[in-house]
């Protein structure tokens, strides 16, 4: 699965490159807030569950330019979130991640985009008794008003101990920050 996404990517680089001209590729750069709504367990720890779903983000997309309001396009980024708990000297420390690997379309009209996209989002979590990393197909899309967005996607996990879960992001977007 990998494989075929990383050819996909490879394959949409390489065709826009091969049809560029001047002015066709931009570039955007957002930041937010992200929540994946991981499945509850019925415990008294849903309430960790849930404030482990928090992240804060940054991400970065190129667009190659079809016409004035049509583009398809690369994005990737990372969304971060850091919690410590304990009382000295006991404390543990864990950092909660996401990596999202994207292509990209984006459709303008007036004020409004509608961009949908679909890839990889690679989750993990480091702490001090260890950590994970794991792969999933993420697929959605991202409303612009103006620069700010509002986004949903579905998260499908892979593998054997997979969990899959929609995910949801509000924060702005700015786009055409570098045109070449």
């Amino acid at each position: 699965m990998k494989k075929l996404l990383i050819v996909l990517v490879l394959l949409l680089v390489i065709g826009i490159v091969a049809f560029a001209e001047e002015d066709k590729f931009t570039v955007d750069a957002g930041a937010g807030l992200y929540y994946d709504a991981y499945p509850l367990s019925g415990t008294a720890f849903d309430f960790l569950i849930i404030l482990f779903g928090l992240r804060g983000g940054v991400f970065g997309d190129l667009n190659f330019m079809l016409s004035d309001g049509m583009s398809v396009g690369i994005e990737a980024g990372v969304a971060y979130m850091t919690v410590t708990s304990g009382v000295e000297p006991d404390t543990v420390s864990s950092s909660l991640f996401d990596i999202p690997l994207y292509a990209t379309f984006r459709y303008s009209f007036g004020g409004v985009a509608v961009q949908p996209y679909a890839g990889m989002l690679f989750t993990g979590a480091a702490s001090d008794a260890g950590g994970e990393f794991v792969s999933n197909v993420a697929a959605g899309a991202r409303i612009l008003l103006g620069s700010v967005f509002a986004e949903a996607a579905y998260v499908i996990g892979l593998g054997p101990a997979a969990v899959s879960f929609p995910r949801f992001g509000l924060g702005a977007q700015f786009n055409n920050l570098v045109s070449f």
